[in-house]
């Protein structure tokens, strides 16, 4: 969510100061980095510890947006709110862009092009509410609503509907599945849909994997199983219902946002 401050943020902080703060580079994918970006790994570890869950990014034109921070077993995301960024600023393939944590989760933002590493020059013209942006540039995004169906389940997976996300040719979109949990079926495993996992997981049969279940700031770790092409949760789902107060009636859906260390974001609804 993009917010606003009456004089630009670089002002409130003092020039001498500002070479102290740590920052990172990124450079930025359209098949990795339109929903997400992951932080360095070592910049968390010797600077980011004490992040909050909702960070601001802020521009050199003064215009800030709110993102939300996510933990997960291999490291630190901007999730919620970074797709917001990404689209107001034209943020396009290959940009590098650098990151300056002034404190309490709040960076400086630098956006430097693709082609010839130049800072944008709309980056630095203060912000005016009233303009929507260039009318001919289109964000390297793809907008569309429409998704892909799998085959039906069989009558043992009632309950279980896939939700795959639409995977358009050069755009990477995060993969989801949505269960409405139901007592007896869920008590003691979750099965994951089968058109879901041929197309998003290659466990091999018999095979048992480690995976992550992630909701808000806390992670919680799981014990997957392949058996006779059909994934599901073998240790950790138990403790993961009574953790998160999950009962029958609740509908889970689960983002695949790490396919290496199979890590899942997870939300409920009532």
């Amino acid at each position: 969510m993009a917010t606003t401050s009456a004089t630009a943020i670089a002002n409130s902080v003092r020039c001498e100061d500002y070479c102290r703060f740590p920052s990172f580079l990124k450079r930025f994918s359209r098949f990795r980095n339109c929903e997400s970006i992951r932080l360095p790994g070592q910049w968390v570890r010797e600077y980011g510890t004490d992040l909050p869950l909702h960070c601001t990014l802020s521009m050199a034109n003064g215009k800030r947006w709110v993102v939300t921070m996510i933990k997960f077993g291999n490291g630190c995301y901007f999730m919620s709110g970074w797709e917001e960024f990404v689209k107001d600023n034209y943020i396009s393939h290959g940009d590098g862009l650098t990151f300056t944590h002034i404190g309490a989760g709040e960076f400086h933002v630098m956006r430097y092009d693709a082609k010839n590493g130049c800072p944008h020059r709309d980056d630095y013209d203060v912000w005016d509410p009233s303009w929507e942006g260039p009318a001919k540039v289109e964000p390297d995004l793809d907008s569309s609503d429409d998704y892909e169906s799998f085959e039906d389940e069989s009558s043992e997976d009632s309950g279980t509907e896939d939700n795959p996300a639409l995977e358009v040719s050069g755009v990477g979109v995060i993969p989801q599945f949505s269960v409405l949990l139901k007592k007896t079926k869920h008590e003691h495993s979750l099965r994951f849909p089968s058109g879901f996992c041929e197309k998003h997981m290659s466990m091999q049969s018999s095979e048992w994997v480690g995976a992550y279940f992630t909701v808000e700031e806390q992670t919680w770790q799981m014990v997957l199983r392949n058996k006779n092409g059909k994934i599901r949760t073998k240790r950790g789902w138990k403790r993961f219902m009574t953790d998160n107060r999950i009962r029958a009636g609740m509908r889970c859906t689960f983002q695949l946002i790490d396919v290496d260390e199979v890590q899942f974001y997870v939300t409920f609804e009532l």
